[in-house]
């Protein structure tokens, strides 16, 4: 069952958000898939642009909150507060979680997608 397949997230968050629609919370993770923020996040990272590396990471907050990547979204939001305070060593530090965090989300995704 699709759902059961959904072990890695909190499938209950991401149908509530979906108002109990399983087609509905299927479309949102296609979504979430295709518009991966893996390359934004890489780059801007490299470049140091701050200022868009903290408008992606609420982007892949609020999205990872809505599907029910709950541990993504805390790390993103924790990296976000990071970027606010300009915390640069635990952005170095926690950049490469984060973004093998999500990438294992995404390939998950694909498999069961």
């Amino acid at each position: 069952d699709f759902i059961g397949s959904l072990d890695f997230l909190d499938a209950n968050v991401g149908m509530q958000f979906c108002g109990e629609s399983e087609d509905i919370y299927r479309k949102v993770l296609e979504n979430y898939v295709r518009d991966s923020y893996v390359i934004d996040l890489r780059e801007q990272f490299k470049n140091e642009d701050w200022e868009g590396y903290l408008v992606t990471l609420d982007s892949l907050y609020s999205s990872s909150e809505s599907i029910g990547a709950s541990g993504l979204a805390k790390i993103a939001l924790s990296m976000e507060k990071a970027v606010k305070r300009e915390d640069i060593r635990f952005i170095i530090k926690h950049h490469k979680e984060l973004t093998e965090t999500y990438a294992e989300i995404l390939k998950k995704l694909r498999e069961i997608l």
